[in-house]
């Protein structure tokens, strides 16, 4: 059977809303990272940077090998079934990538005024 125009255009369509889900679980991951570096001191900050060379490393992995698997053909669309991701997927990924880290480091001012306050905000 051949795939209508419309078939074809819904599975390219779901190929790139698949790269910016892939995209913004893994880019998460990098903001869980270097936020959970620190249990209460805020990661908004040059020392998120020092001290572990890996983190940093790790997170430019992490990005490349992105970049590779949504623009490198036949890698995309056989093995991950992804499409290269346009403008607007990459806006999805960056506002969601930056989202999940100040909710992180929203949560850790939180525990830090309570811990300053006599609340047992730690979870030692």
């Amino acid at each position: 059977m051949i795939p209508r125009y419309a078939d074809l255009a819904l599975a390219e369509k779901m190929f790139k809303i698949q790269a910016t889900a892939f995209n913004v679980l893994d880019f998460g991951a990098i903001s869980i990272m270097m936020s959970a570096r620190f249990s209460y001191l805020s990661s908004v900050h040059p020392r998120s940077f020092k001290g572990n060379k890996a983190a940093p490393a790790s997170c430019a992995i992490v990005a490349l090998l992105q970049i590779f698997f949504k623009y490198c053909p036949g890698i995309n669309a056989v093995i991950f079934q992804i499409k290269g991701m346009d403008w607007f997927g990459w806006l999805l990924t960056i506002v969601w990538m930056n989202a999940i880290f100040f909710v992180m480091e929203t949560e850790k001012a939180i525990r830090r005024h309570l811990g300053s306050k006599g609340t047992d905000a730690y979870d030692e």
